[in-house]
């Protein structure tokens, strides 16, 4: 904390344990990483703490909450409440009502006075044009007609039609998300996940890119990105551009 705390000033204790920390149980973790680290963040006055977002499975909520109340600062969120579900809107209606459920449950806890962050969201869908889910597209009628493979050259995948089609969506479905959130009371942060795509070994027109097989090795791609693996911008970075530009004007 000594050492970052002049360039770090935001801490989120561990990153989303129900995935990566089955066997860790609420009060685990509250005892042994959220209470400590808080006190740790607060000693050396490194800034502002965020509990985990998707807390442990295991153990009682409640009694998780009533006991944390003094050891955060700031709500927080990891949002994809579409994740491995065909959207055919793109709209954030869904998002809205979650986080107004997590502010409702804030206030009745006697919380509502601490912001609520999202500290990670964003549009599922192209990550996955080489994955085994990629049939979901099937049920699109304009994406029936479409061959998909287990792995892709690099410029085929900027050029794919999923993910040409999911980033005019995902563009709709920020303007939408941003209004619906940011009016929500003590929600004033959201984190897009992610701003560009994730090429392993970097971005190359000629590599190819999915789920290897016996007789075809490939990198790992994850395409979340609002900017493309070659750093081109897509339209939903545009999109966010001209959010940030009324927010600004705004202010």
């Amino acid at each position: 904390m000594e050492r970052y705390k002049g360039s770090i000033q935001h801490w989120e204790m561990l990153n989303e344990p129900n995935s990566f920390h089955k066997g860790l149980t609420k009060m685990a973790y509250l005892e042994g990483i959220l209470k400590p680290g808080y006190r740790t963040v607060k000693a050396a006055d490194a800034g502002v703490v965020l509990p985990c977002a998707q807390l442990p499975d295991l153990g009682d909520i409640d009694e998780y909450w009533e006991k944390a109340r003094d050891h955060y600062d700031v709500h927080n969120e990891h949002m994809y409440v579409d994740w491995g579900l065909f959207r055919t809107r793109p709209c954030a209606a869904a998002e809205e009502a979650h986080m107004r459920g997590r502010r409702a449950a804030a206030e009745r806890r006697g919380e509502g006075d601490k912001p609520l962050w999202v500290t990670e969201i964003g549009w599922w869908g192209t990550g996955n044009i080489t994955s085994d889910v990629y049939d979901i597209y099937k049920r699109d009628p304009v994406m029936r007609s479409v061959e998909f493979q287990p792995t892709y050259l690099g410029e085929e995948i900027l050029n794919h039609p999923v993910v040409l089609r999911e980033d005019a969506r995902r563009a709709e479905w920020l303007k939408d998300m941003c209004d619906r959130l940011l009016s929500i009371p003590g929600c004033d942060r959201i984190f897009l996940w992610a701003s560009m795509d994730e090429f392993e070994r970097g971005y190359d027109p000629d590599r190819r890119y999915g789920r290897s097989t016996d007789d075809e090795p490939a990198s790992q791609v994850d395409l979340w990105g609002i900017i493309a693996g070659d750093k081109t911008w897509r339209k939903s970075a545009f999109a966010l551009q001209e959010l940030l530009g009324a927010s600004a004007d705004s202010a």
